[in-house]
């Protein structure tokens, strides 16, 4: 996470592969991010301290989650659209 006023990183995370899309940001501070993967291609951070809360082995994916209404959605290659409250 980058201060965008000044630049500098507030934290940074080694994640399991190269992140792929554009990361996903719910109201209560969870980021969602899809990396290129096939041990955990899905991390969720807390988006204020960086901290992994925890991850989700879908495959490599392509698709962006997305919040929405309390759940995250999670498009999948061949095992269709998940959905997690």
């Amino acid at each position: 996470m980058v201060d965008p006023a000044t630049g500098t990183p507030i934290w940074q995370d080694g994640l399991a592969g190269p992140v792929i899309g554009t990361p996903s940001l719910d109201g209560g501070g969870v980021l969602a991010v899809q990396t290129y993967s096939s041990t955990a291609p899905l991390t969720l951070i807390n988006a204020s301290t960086g901290a992994v809360l925890a991850t989700i082995a879908t495959g490599a994916e392509f698709g962006q989650p997305v919040f929405a209404d309390n759940m995250l959605l999670i498009p999948t290659k061949g095992k269709g659209l998940w959905a997690y409250k």
